[in-house]
């Protein structure tokens, strides 16, 4: 297995319930982004292989005051390690890998697979560029995290910018739930408070201006959050 010391410090992060659950899941995304660029890692997000396996987990994992869970994931806290289970997405590593918005968050760890990246991951890691991958499912959510990266000295072009437009674009939405799931994204935690807010319109036609002017009453949270990821 190449990248064995890598292998090792992920595992012994993950802790003994976090490697009891990759029996049946990878670990994919912002972890082993940490782990190859030295940075300090904040949560564990957890990608099943199938539905099956999942329900499982899902099933069997502790929770307490400190969990939180959603239609995307369930956040638990083990050993003093926030891991996050993720019910919307299910797959092998390189499936998942490619549904993910950023190259340099196109990494995965299984526990007898070892790493697997998506084809620029450390070379785009390395240069610090954020490159948009057009196949990702959440764009909106890409946008916001956008802003996280750049705070934290990674450069987005123009291009990239144009592209990740574009497919925000594309995005059909006409109900609140759908912008819900929009906002959801992968991350249980992720603007949950402004997720919570639209609870009980998921039925109700989707209105930009409406949902804009709730937004407005949101703005200086979110800023609050993005300054304490930055």
């Amino acid at each position: 297995m190449k990248y064995q010391r890598e292998a090792a410090f992920l595992k012994d992060q993950l802790g003994s319930y976090g490697v009891s659950l990759m029996r049946n899941a990878c670990v994919a995304g912002g972890a082993v982004t940490s782990v190859f660029s030295s940075s300090s890692i904040n949560d564990f997000d957890l990608f099943f292989t199938s539905q099956k396996h999942l329900d499982n987990a899902l099933k069997s994992a502790p929770r307490n005051d400190k969990t939180v869970e959603t239609d995307s994931a369930l956040s638990i806290v083990s050993e003093g390690r926030r891991l996050q289970l993720v019910k919307v997405v299910l797959g092998t590593p390189s499936e998942i890998i490619n549904k993910f918005d950023f190259t340099i968050c196109e990494g995965a760890f299984h526990l007898e697979e070892g790493f697997c990246f998506g084809t620029n991951f450390l070379e785009h890691l390395a240069q610090r560029r954020l490159v948009f991958n057009l196949t990702a499912e959440y764009p909106i959510c890409s946008l916001y995290r956008a802003v996280k990266f750049i705070k934290r000295g990674f450069h987005l072009s123009g291009i990239d910018a144009i592209k990740l437009g574009l497919r925000i674009q594309s995005l059909k939405i006409d109900t609140y739930a759908e912008l819900r799931k929009q906002l959801m994204g992968i991350d249980t935690l992720f603007l949950k408070d402004l997720v919570d807010a639209l609870k009980g319109q998921e039925t109700k036609k989707y209105d930009l201006n409406e949902f804009l002017s709730l937004l407005e009453s949101w703005l200086e949270k979110l800023d609050v959050l993005v300054g304490q990821e930055g």
